[in-house]
């Protein structure tokens, strides 16, 4: 678990250990719009910093993206993992 400098628990690290999937499983609006957007002008891969669980990733990947994420919490990327993105 990451720490701060005065030794405090991450916000979103702690926030994600007490309420999980906290911003659901659908992705965003402005995913969708960016997903659109990417399709039409043949976008082949993207990279996606603080990907967190995947929930943003997905559709993408759904199209064909190759998607490439970065994060900071390893807990958030086990969850990426168990959903298979």
């Amino acid at each position: 678990m990451m720490t701060n400098e005065t030794g405090n628990t991450e916000f979103w690290e702690s926030n994600f250990i007490e309420k999980q999937e906290m911003w659901g499983f659908e992705p965003s609006n402005s995913a969708v719009v960016t997903k659109d957007f990417f399709v039409g002008k043949s976008v082949k891969n993207i990279l996606i910093p603080g990907i967190g669980y995947g929930r943003n990733a997905k559709v993408f990947t759904d199209q064909g993206i190759v998607v490439t994420g970065i994060e900071i919490f390893p807990l958030f990327l086990i969850k990426c993992e168990k959903r298979k993105i």
